[in-house]
């Protein structure tokens, strides 16, 4: 007698096959020997009796589905994910962690391409590395140089770490009241240091308020018979500020009253005003 199986897909017939079988016997019909030709389906195994005459079973076919299940070792996980054989499944959102950066989806220790499909139960492993930041300094002819302290890497700081490093100022420029931030936060200084505490992001250190120390000069005054030089109020010879001016009176003796002194500084000749030389 003739067995004829009929493949159905939804509310059609894709794949029929004829088998001569005796009367009485059994029979498994399954998708090793009745091989369903359009990918991504299939159908559970049935076994039959043969009856004495011919017979027609009818096979509905269903989608195969693989599960899709995520893993990882931190981080709020995904759902597994139901797909239908031969699709792609949906790339989830990123997981996140604390002061961890996902480096992305893994299977089998390559990077996972969400375009591929499915053909197969798989597990797809989430990956991670330490967050690790960057402490920008100052650099170039500041006035002060930076110096990181022993144990601690300008290039490498880990998420949570503190930093520390040292401003020194050059010699003529230590009288400079300055101030020294870190992503614009004004840090304090302990025991000659500085600390960015528990870095979370880059950061980018600032040095404000640098400048030259004041220059001072000396004006060397002449002793001499016949004069005496009297320095004005509020001036010291020993100590003139940068672009500032010095005044001073030339005062003669008794018995040199009638002199007409010629004062000069370097080789230039100074006209008194009010008696006063400046």
């Amino acid at each position: 007698h003739t067995l004829t199986v009929n493949l159905w897909i939804e509310k059609r017939i894709v794949k029929t096959y004829t088998r001569t079988l005796e009367t009485g016997e059994q029979h498994v019909i399954d998708t090793s020997s009745y091989p369903v030709e359009t990918e991504g389906w299939t159908f559970e195994p049935v076994t039959i009796t043969m009856p004495s005459r011919d017979y027609t079973e009818d096979i509905h076919c269903h989608p195969v589905t693989y599960t899709v299940t995520f893993m990882s070792r931190t981080g709020a996980m995904p759902s597994p994910v139901e797909v239908r054989g031969g699709a792609t499944v949906k790339q989830p959102d990123d997981p996140t962690a604390t002061g961890q950066k996902f480096l992305g989806w893994f299977l089998n220790g390559n990077k996972y391409d969400f375009s591929s499909p499915v053909n197969s139960d798989i597990t797809l492993e989430a990956r991670w590395e330490l967050m690790i930041f960057k402490v920008v300094l100052p650099t170039g002819n500041l006035g002060y140089t930076v110096d990181v302290e022993p144990g601690y890497d300008k290039d490498k700081v880990y998420y949570e770490e503190d930093f520390r490093f040292k401003v020194t100022l050059n010699e003529s420029y230590n009288q400079s009241d300055f101030v020294v931030k870190s992503n614009d936060v004004v840090l304090a200084l302990t025991d000659g240091v500085y600390t960015i505490d528990c870095i979370t992001s880059d950061q980018t250190v600032t040095v404000s308020g640098v400048t030259p120390n004041m220059q001072f000069f000396k004006v060397i005054l002449p002793r001499g018979n016949g004069y005496s030089i009297a320095v004005e109020s509020g001036y010291d010879a020993s100590r003139v500020m940068y672009d500032g001016d010095f005044r001073f009176k030339v005062v003669l003796g008794s018995s040199y009253s009638q002199s007409s002194p010629v004062v000069k500084v370097g080789n230039t000749t100074l006209t008194p005003e009010g008696g006063v030389y400046t």
